[in-house]
């Protein structure tokens, strides 16, 4: 059969993101759209664009309660018969033109269940890519979504299961022809988020993965030990569960907590447990130093930031975050030497931080200030 691949989103007051995102999916056979109950024209304005791209179904209809899985499953009853390959965006996401024919040339239909490709979360200040993981919303028509937020696709028929072998995957990391940008709307309300997770621990009591969205949760609102005590419930019982990365990222997460709890020593811990479990994780060396730094113990700031930049690298995970593959090590390293008396390097470290962000005014004022007191007349 010939490869179709349907674009299906929902959407809810989002009509300033509409001529990009239809532009952006317009090389897709199908587009279609699920609006759950806009009032500030969204709907409306889908509907005329059908005079533009006729490919484009759209409907309306309001989901009570809430949750994102109903929503998601809802969208997916528009998509025609004939599209064999679908792809989940949303309407503050967008694809660069040539993403449909890769996808459809490379499509093998009764092999490939999933196709995995990079998504950038964020973007730097000069447009460059911020923080950047593997997605892989492509599917067979096999799949079907679960959870009420932060849901995921499992197997039509069974329960949970969202697992695929590699031979079932397209991979299409290869190249930069399918990568899926995110430009979103920082005003947008994730109040939700805290009652469906809590909803999502109590219909799917096994779904360990659910707990750690929960637990980050609880740190996000600042409900501290609420968040420690859940990762400390999610490794005392399902450990084993995690790869390395994740398994790390649970006592990153309660080290921050600890922080803010004013309790540093418990934080160093949980950073260096971190640390042994994946030593190439760069987030726990980062936060390590900015422990070692507050408590003024500036040559073991240093060491952390300088073995974090030699053992790390880049794994292309969610649990990654875009600051510590740019400005943030150097900016550390800047205030770490400076303060230790080492105004050569901060002058250097500044730098180096600054050219990340060319305007954020921060580091503009920290160069400014390892310049003004830099007795290297010379060197400035």
């Amino acid at each position: 059969m010939e490869n179709k691949v349907c674009i299906y989103t929902i959407c809810k007051n989002e009509i300033k993101f509409v001529d990009r995102w239809l532009e952006s999916m317009k090389e897709a056979d199908s587009i279609v759209v699920l609006d759950t109950g806009s009032n500030d024209g969204t709907y409306e304005y889908l509907l005329e664009k059908q005079k533009e791209y006729s490919q484009l179904i759209v409907r309306q209809q309001e989901i009570k309660p809430w949750r994102f899985d109903v929503a998601r499953n809802e969208s997916m009853k528009d998509i025609p018969e004939n599209c064999n390959i679908l792809m989940s965006t949303d309407l503050d996401e967008i694809l660069l033109p040539g993403w449909a024919d890769e996808i459809r040339g490379r499509w093998l239909e009764g092999v490939h269940e999933r196709g995995v490709y990079y998504y950038t979360w964020s973007h730097l200040e000069d447009g460059s890519d911020g923080r950047v993981f593997r997605y892989d919303k492509i599917h067979s028509r096999k799949w079907e979504w679960i959870a009420p937020v932060h849901e995921y696709l499992y197997r039509k028929g069974t329960k949970w299961d969202g697992s695929y072998s590699s031979t079932e995957t397209l991979y299409l990391c290869d190249n930069d022809k399918v990568h899926l940008h995110h430009y979103p709307d920082m005003n947008k309300s994730r109040g939700s988020y805290l009652p469906l997770l809590e909803l999502r621990e109590q219909e799917m009591p096994e779904d360990w993965y659910g707990l750690i969205y929960l637990a980050q949760e609880y740190n996000y609102r600042g409900y501290y030990q609420k968040s420690i005590d859940k990762f400390n419930y999610i490794l005392s019982n399902y450990k084993d569960k995690y790869n390395t990365i994740e398994q790390a990222s649970c006592y990153l997460f309660m080290g921050e907590a600890y922080v803010q709890l004013g309790k540093l020593n418990e934080a160093i811990a949980a950073y260096l447990t971190a640390i042994d479990i994946e030593p190439s994780y760069r987030e726990p060396y980062l936060n390590l130093a900015k422990v070692y730094f507050q408590k003024k113990q500036y040559d073991l700031a240093y060491a952390a930031v300088v073995t974090g930049l030699k053992q790390s690298w880049r794994h292309y995970t969610w649990l990654e975050r875009n600051e510590s593959w740019a400005w943030e090590p150097w900016d550390l390293l800047c205030m770490i030497c400076f303060y230790n008396g080492d105004k050569v390097s901060s002058i250097a470290y500044a730098a180096k931080a600054l050219s990340y962000e060319k305007d954020n005014e921060r580091l503009k004022n920290n160069l400014e200030i390892c310049l003004q007191l830099s007795e290297d007349k010379e060197l400035i």
